[in-house]
């Protein structure tokens, strides 16, 4: 008996390769400050995390986290095109908002020396 067949499991090695290279990729745009937009999220989604982690014990932040894994891409795909539409208008509002903030910060080049 075959319980699993082979084009299920490579397609399965396929998708974790694929999320995997997908992580990295993210891992080394938020390291290298080539797209600064991952970092700010990442450190807004650390400082959710270590807000509410403060109230909650381990276990029950270690639950919900289970637990929002598999509820938010089944929301995401029965609701896609709302999602989308109201996440493109947060996202320009988050690059207008760094935009403005890059723009305070003057440039090395600018400065003047003494």
């Amino acid at each position: 008996y075959e319980y699993i067949s082979a084009e299920t499991i490579q397609n399965a090695i396929i998708g974790f390769y694929v999320s995997l290279n997908d992580g990295l990729e993210m891992l080394k745009d938020v390291t290298s400050l080539r797209d600064s937009t991952k970092l700010v999220r990442l450190a807004l989604t650390l400082l959710l995390i270590a807000t509410v982690s403060f109230f909650l014990s381990d276990f029950a932040l270690l639950w919900f986290g289970f637990i929002l894994l598999f509820i938010i891409p089944k929301v995401y795909s029965m609701k896609k095109d709302l999602i989308s539409v109201n996440l493109a208008k947060v996202n320009e509002k988050v690059v207008e908002t760094m935009t403005m903030m890059y723009k305070r910060i003057p440039k090395y080049s600018d400065l003047k020396k003494d």
